[in-house]
């Protein structure tokens, strides 16, 4: 429940509405009783409203409690309804105490600072740990892209084996004919006769160069095969190169959080001054409800010679002090 004695604009935007309630809800429409509920109560909006109209019911009470201290309205509300007498002789009573009064909002100014430090180290660890998360499925993706690019290595260096041997099986084939052309010569300048065969072992050579010419094809598609191989390494490399930029933008995030926790704490600090400025706040406070108890003790009929001497007598004042109030 948060009470607002001056509330945001946006609360300004419902003038005629001083409840607000907040809760969280599931997307999907699972029902589950969270602990995450708010009532917001701008006590500004109320005591407007409240001007035109009498107290109807309780809750007006205890918000006309929290949000005004005027003699009329006091009266009223313990006319209306009683109980609350008790409660401001109570406050009555502390505001005799002014030791009392300065610790307790000491206190609440300490467990406000407390709360305000332990919500910004709950954010600063839920983005640490969200960042952690992030670097290591990119260490998983850095790791995998890694082993992609030493399997395709491995194939490489398979292909370019491969292509060897074929290259030293068709040197020796070349050998082999150059040796067969330099026998078929032979037989030709030996022996004459031997010409048909000859003609013979030259169709031989035919079907011979046919195959090698469909070997010399086979080698130029495997070389263009080898090529396509080169051109997605070339990717894989750029894809790789695209990664690492990707790691420096990165860093640059995690330098900007670093950045904004810094003005985290620059708001903490502010929020710190802020604490300091409602303490003195409350001191000028707390000498208006000496004006106030003037303003009740009048309303009772008592003398401004019996308000003095009550209030010396109860709050250790003198005269001269005393006299100040009136």
């Amino acid at each position: 429940i948060v009470l607002f004695e001056k509330s945001p604009a946006a609360f300004h935007a419902y003038p005629d509405i001083w409840y607000h309630f907040f809760r969280q809800k599931s997307d999907t429409g699972l029902e589950l009783e969270l602990l995450q509920k708010y009532l917001f109560i701008p006590l500004d909006i109320f005591t407007k409203n409240r001007q035109n109209r009498n107290i109807r019911s309780k809750r007006d009470a205890w918000l006309t409690l929290f949000s005004s201290d005027d003699p009329e309205t006091v009266m009223e509300l313990i006319e209306a309804y009683p109980e609350f007498k008790e409660i401001y002789e109570e406050g009555y009573e502390i505001c005799r105490n002014m030791e009392k009064v300065m610790g307790l909002f000491s206190k609440e100014l300490y467990l406000l600072d407390r709360n305000t430090e332990k919500l910004m180290f709950d954010e600063m660890q839920k983005e640490s740990e969200e960042l952690r998360i992030k670097s290591e499925e990119m260490r998983q993706e850095n790791e995998k892209v890694r082993q992609e690019n030493e399997e395709m290595r491995q194939e490489n260096e398979e292909m370019r084996q491969e292509n060897e041997e074929m290259r030293q099986e068709n040197e020796e084939m070349r050998q082999e004919n150059e040796e067969m052309r330099q026998e078929n010569e032979e037989m030709r300048q030996e022996n004459e006769e031997m010409r048909q065969e000859n003609e013979e072992m030259r169709q031989e050579n035919e079907k011979v160069r046919q195959k090698n010419e469909m070997m010399q094809q086979e080698n130029v598609k495997m070389h263009q095969e080898h090529e396509q191989m080169q051109k997605e390494n070339q990717k894989m490399h750029q894809e790789h190169e695209q990664m690492q930029k990707e790691n420096q933008k990165m860093h640059q995030e995690s330098e900007k959080i670093q950045k904004e926790n810094k003005a985290m704490h620059q708001e903490n600090q502010k929020i710190h001054q802020e604490n300091e400025k409602l303490r003195r706040e409350m001191e000028n406070q707390y000498h208006q409800s000496f004006i106030n108890m003037v303003a009740i003790l009048r309303s009772v009929g008592l003398s401004d010679e019996d308000i003095v001497s009550r209030l010396c007598a109860q709050y250790q004042l003198n005269e001269t002090q005393a006299k100040e109030y009136l």
